[in-house]
């Protein structure tokens, strides 16, 4: 790898991730909570996708626990989208609890041991803050 793309990725992806706070935070001073809530569900459906590649790439690991990484990704997107249909507050609290249960994961499943420290620190701090403004949208209701 070159040194170029060495110390250029972990710029890029940080910036990306923390440039996807923006629309949440616009969706609330717009305001519109169903513009928020479908947001929420294309950020969940892209991170669990990625959940989706780690477990494909990784062979170390054993089926059932690859297994259980695919058909949880799967659950929670399907479970993200009935949280867009539901009432604001109670979509809002399931849509918070999908960003905190991907977190944890990423951080106790042996699958995602490999994933770089600026990437697990930058995803510990966007998801601290979109939790929080989650929350933050089902009390202001």
């Amino acid at each position: 790898m070159s040194g170029g793309l060495v110390t250029t990725m972990p710029l890029l992806v940080v910036s990306l991730g923390f440039l996807g706070i923006l629309p949440f935070l616009l969706a609330l001073v717009w305001p519109s909570l169903l513009v928020f809530k479908i947001y929420s569900l294309a950020i969940l459906a892209f991170l669990a996708g990625n959940w989706w590649s780690t477990a494909l790439l990784v062979r170390s690991q054993s089926l059932v626990q690859l297994t259980f990484v695919i058909l949880f990704s799967n659950l929670v997107v399907l479970i993200a989208v009935a949280a867009v249909f539901v009432e604001h507050s109670v979509g809002l609290f399931v849509l918070a609890l999908l960003y905190f249960l991907l977190l944890v994961g990423e951080r106790q499943l042996s699958v995602f041991v490999k994933q770089p420290k600026y990437y697990a620190a930058m995803r510990l701090g966007v998801s601290t803050v979109v939790v929080s403004l989650h929350l933050l949208a089902a009390w202001l209701l």
